[in-house]
């Protein structure tokens, strides 16, 4: 079903929005969402590695070893959201000379807007990384069904509220709003649901010094994975 709904927005929502939006704001929101999307790979693989980890450890009815592991991915996680927000500030205020905006047609007030944009793209991006702990969670857990159905009420929820948006003379800083706001949303939501059905503990202590060594080489070669998609995509 969610495929489906991907395949019928690329067909006709996009040529929709750009009708409605202009070429213009349309382009800067792709530019500004293009940007903000190659942040994801700091993600670094951690979330498949949580989840091969967690899974394990449930497996092996070790409840000790998956609060720690709970615990660990945590820290890494808000490690993770510091660091996009740093490198995010770079690319916010070195935005023109990064992405060559002086030489390609990009007035001073799209410029700005880009800015903007990107600001808000990013609060999202920085938000997902600790709040995408409990994604992993959820699918160490098995719960597939909880998950698709979180992605189709996130889509109708963002394209919904964009389509409304649209109609009423909403811009691209009102679309990046809409998602930022719909993404938390959904995923705080989420995160409520999985700490409540599967009591979940985060214990910061007692780290196997040897299976973090583990958890960052199995990481990596998914990072790998990660860095080649993106350049290849």
């Amino acid at each position: 079903v969610y495929l489906l709904l991907t395949f019928i927005v690329g067909l006709c929502y996009t040529p929709f929005c750009l009708s409605v939006l202009g070429e213009s704001e349309y382009g800067i929101f792709s530019v500004a969402a293009s940007a903000v999307s190659f942040l994801t790979i700091l993600d670094l693989g951690f979330s498949q590695t949580m989840i091969r980890y967690v899974s394990k450890a449930r497996a092996l009815g070790d409840e000790d070893e998956e609060n720690r592991l709970y615990g660990l991915f945590l820290v890494l996680y808000a490690l993770i959201a510091v660091v996009a927000l740093i490198a995010g500030m770079i690319l916010l205020i070195f935005m023109e000379d990064i992405f060559g905006i002086t030489g390609t047609g990009f007035t001073e007030y799209e410029a700005h807007r880009l800015r903007i944009i990107f600001a808000i793209l990013l609060i999202n991006l920085v938000g997902s990384f600790p709040l995408g702990e409990y994604t992993a969670i959820l699918n160490a857990h098995e719960g597939f069904v909880v998950l698709k159905l979180v992605n189709i009420v996130t889509f109708f929820l963002t394209y919904g509220g964009m389509t409304i948006a649209l109609f009423f003379g909403g811009d691209a800083v009102t679309l990046a709003v809409i998602t930022t706001v719909v993404s938390l949303g959904v995923k705080m939501a989420q995160a409520v649901y999985v700490g409540k059905k599967y009591h979940i503990k985060f214990v910061i202590r007692g780290f196997d010094k040897g299976l973090v060594k583990e958890i960052y080489v199995f990481s990596f070669f998914i990072f790998l994975n990660i860095v080649i998609d993106q350049l290849y995509a």
